[in-house]
């Protein structure tokens, strides 16, 4: 993606439906642009209700395509304020735990893969050319590899496809989660079993 059209939505709390080259074309993830990192942005996502989904990263290089001012963009936009309305758009403060990473990492994928092993964090990356996204715990980073814990976190979720804790190319990540209402719900379930 052209630097010149990110900078267009940089911070301008414009709703945006954001494609991937490397996922289904009929996906997108829909938030925020609200940082630019390098090689990559930072979205603050928005959930299939209109809540706060967390913080990704994403590589500038996997995005087709963005789109504003749509029928669903709108849509959104409307439940947004009816979340914040209500108190109710950040229930699990994630964008304050955002804010603690941001102080304690650079948001390169290294950086953050490091300190989510040093505190023991589950996250979710999508990698390119698998076919689905990989979460669990970080259990290994080394300067080129990342090691994930998937296999208790995909029993945890009863997934029908075997996981295998296989290292991860960090240079081929295309998107990462920095924060996510999914991951951090698991956390919390992990906790108190």
């Amino acid at each position: 993606m052209k630097q010149e059209i990110l900078n267009k939505y940089l911070k301008q709390n414009i709703l945006l439906e954001v494609y991937s080259k490397t996922s289904d074309p009929d996906r997108f993830l829909l938030g925020y642009l609200v940082k630019d990192a390098g090689n990559f942005c930072i979205f603050e996502s928005i959930d299939e209700y209109g809540a706060l989904d967390g913080y990704s990263l994403y590589a500038k290089a996997d995005i087709a395509k963005i789109l504003t001012n749509t029928s669903y963009t709108k849509i959104f936009e409307s439940n947004i304020k009816t979340y914040q309305q209500f108190n109710a758009f950040d229930p699990f403060n994630l964008k304050e735990k955002y804010n603690h990473i941001l102080q304690k990492t650079n948001f390169t994928p290294a950086s953050l893969l490091n300190y989510y092993c040093q505190h023991g964090n589950v996250i979710t990356l999508s990698i390119a050319g698998y076919d689905y996204p990989n979460s669990g715990k970080v259990i290994a980073v080394s300067d080129n590899f990342v090691s994930l814990d998937e296999m208790t976190h995909d029993k945890d979720l009863d997934y029908d496809f075997p996981s295998q804790n296989k290292p991860l190319e960090i240079r081929r990540i295309t998107a990462l989660d920095i924060v996510s209402k999914d991951n951090f719900l698991y956390e919390q379930y992990k906790k108190s079993s």
